[in-house]
Order: structure tokens, then C-alpha cells, then sequence
């Protein structure tokens, strides 16, 4: 209901990012996982995946940098891309699976 919240305790491990908070975490549902896209203290992404929206959430994917403030795009023909801010403007690719991305692409947009 948005008014009434109930602690359901951490989404991702203490050991999971040591010494690190993760940035602007999006968590999106893909056939039958929810995958969360964060970036860990700006220092590039890391994609986790849980079975459930509320976690526990584990790596998937190394750091694959991207900078940070990512975005997981669902286009209406079913492709997903992931787009992030650059110090050059913001980047894009396809996600060619939940945690495998395409090649970047600077999309000229600041």
C-alpha cells in the first residue's frame, strides 16, 4: 500500500561489495529471475540475481564498468538494452542476455 513498510532485511550480502554502497541499484524481471543492475560505489556495474524481488541477490557478471545510473530498456519486440551515464554522455548497448552485454555505444545525449 506504499504507507505501510515492513524491513525484510538486506538485498545483497555484506560481503558482497566490502567497503562499497550500491549506487542506483534496478532490479528487473527476466523468464523467471529478477536481475539487479547496481554500481558499486560508481565504480562500474555488476549484474546479481535473485529468485525473488526482495533477495538475496548474487553476482552474476564481474564488474563490467559502465560507469553508473544504469537503465535496463524493454523495447516492445522484446529486445533489452542497458543504457548509463559517461563523463562523455550517455552510453548504450544491447543486452544480449541479463548479464551479457553488447558492444557500447555513445549515444551523443548528455
Amino acid at each position: 500500500d506504499l504507507v505501510t513498510w515492513e524491513a525484510l532485511g538486506p538485498t545483497i550480502g555484506p560481503d558482497v561489495f566490502p567497503g562499497l554502497v550500491p549506487f542506483a541499484p534496478e532490479v528487473v524481471y527476466d523468464n523467471g529471475a529478477f536481475f539487479m543492475y547496481t554500481s558499486p560505489s560508481g565504480q562500474g556495474h555488476t549484474v546479481l540475481r535473485s529468485d525473488s524481488p526482495t533477495g538475496p541477490f548474487v553476482p552474476v557478471s564481474p564488474n563490467v564498468g559502465h560507469a553508473i545510473d544504469g537503465h535496463v530498456f524493454a523495447d516492445e519486440d522484446g529486445r533489452r538494452y542497458f543504457y548509463w551515464a559517461g563523463d562523455e554522455g550517455i552510453w548504450g548497448c544491447e543486452l544480449v542476455a541479463p548479464a551479457e552485454f553488447g558492444e557500447p555505444v555513445l549515444t551523443g545525449i548528455h
